[in-house]
């Protein structure tokens, strides 16, 4: 790999890195749950996507390393480590293994929009199973409060963010110009 290719590489990688960051100052307050809807996991997904596995892990790796620093990345502009071991933790942390499945899945290749729809459902639903898992175990009483306040509240904007997701595929693909197109081209 020329210095060019790493370079855009680096790139691609700190954008992705950016728009976690901006994804999670999107964020629509919800009643009765300790988080917000935001955009930090649609981003999540996209950099595993179209980053792969190893650069999708470094985008969402900054966004956290920042976040534990104190710089205020995390969804309603907060930050530190008492915003990690939150209820929000296990959603945090849950980033990096939707990232990386997602990296898994699309190799940084572009996949089929049926392919596209599973991986990004499948990714929401590990995400939310890290999430819900970790508020159960370390904050809640009890499952159905987990679930009421971590996951039924986020279902219908979950949905919402897989479309854009689906929409975004095809016409971001042609900016990513260090990454095969398709499973084809490689």
């Amino acid at each position: 790999m020329n210095n060019r290719e790493r370079v855009k590489k680096l790139t691609f990688t700190a954008l992705f890195t950016s728009l976690i960051i901006v994804g999670g100052y999107i964020a629509i307050p919800v009643p009765m749950s300790p988080s917000p809807v935001a955009f930090t996991d649609m981003f999540v997904i996209m950099a595993g996507l179209y980053l792969g596995f190893r650069l999708g892990l470094v985008s969402v790796g900054a966004y956290i390393l920042l976040g534990a620093l104190g710089a205020p990345v995390f969804a309603g502009f907060t930050g530190g480590l008492g915003v990690l071991f939150s209820p929000r933790g296990g959603f945090i942390f849950g980033f990096l293994l939707t990232a990386g499945f997602c990296g898994l899945i699309s190799r940084g290749r572009q996949l089929s929009f049926w392919l596209t729809l599973v991986t990004a459902t499948a990714a929401t639903i590990i995400l939310f199973a890290i999430g819900v898992s970790c508020a159960r175990l370390f904050f809640m009483e009890s499952w159905a409060a987990a679930i009421t306040a971590m996951l039924l509240p986020f279902i219908p904007g979950n949905v919402l963010k897989i479309v854009v997701i689906m929409l975004l595929e095809k016409s971001l693909r042609p900016r990513l110009p260090f990454a095969p197109k398709s499973k084809e081209e490689s």
